[in-house]
């Protein structure tokens, strides 16, 4: 649904399985596995049921306002990867309209189908506290608690790069976008983090960016 490699798939989830792992070692308050949603159904019965409903999600979607499907729309193009399975990047706008809104319908079908399989983002389990990075309720409408990407931001954290705004008297963690960190680039210091539990899961955590500061969005 969003045209991204199998391979970038799985390096994320494997550093992101190590970062757990090192959360878990220094700490004894809580712990944190990682579950797959397709571990928990037949993937078969996901596409026959995706194949069956994905005319119903279309004309739900056409009967939202505007405004609503051009804010879902944004975020569907945000989260695609043009030069990923397939070589978008030489289609024409109206080639890459129509794209991301069937990206953004698979992707709703899938939600929709993928939660109710599950039976809902607590899968029946009293204890469970289901968690979403966005304001809202689960597919099921079952209530969540919204914890966003980072408090300071609304940037999805895999959309964006993390960065430390640097204030006089307090220092924000922020996500950005990739367009607002192309515009801040030149403002932005790349500073050294010596921490080898995190430079041994990937060299992308050896190093972070930071703006001296106050930043307008």
């Amino acid at each position: 649904m969003n045209n991204m490699p199998r391979d970038f798939v799985n390096n994320y989830i494997n550093d992101f399985k190590k970062l757990l792992n090192m959360f878990n070692e220094i700490q004894s308050t809580v712990s944190f596995d990682f579950v797959s949603s397709h571990m928990s159904y037949d993937e078969n019965i996901l596409w026959e049921l995706m194949k069956q409903k994905r005319i119903e999600r279309e004309k739900s979607f056409e009967n939202l306002d505007m405004q609503e499907k051009e804010m879902r729309l944004k975020t569907s193009e945000n989260n695609f990867c043009w030069d990923g399975v397939i070589d978008y990047t030489q289609k024409s706008t109206e080639e890459k309209q129509k794209i991301i809104y069937n990206s953004r319908i698979i992707n709703e079908t899938f939600l929709d189908i993928d939660s109710k399989l599950r039976g809902g983002s607590a899968a029946g389990r009293d204890n469970a506290i289901p968690v979403l990075f966005r304001r809202g309720v689960g597919a099921n409408n079952e209530i969540c608690l919204n914890v966003c990407s980072c408090a300071s931001s609304t940037v999805a954290f895999w959309v964006g790069i993390g960065i430390l705004e640097i204030r006089e008297d307090k220092i924000i963690p922020r996500i950005i976008s990739k367009k607002q960190f192309e515009k801040l680039r030149e403002k932005l210091l790349k500073v050294r983090v010596d921490i080898e539990k995190l430079t041994k899961i990937n060299e992308n955590y050896s190093y972070i960016y930071i703006f001296l500061g106050k930043l307008n969005f």
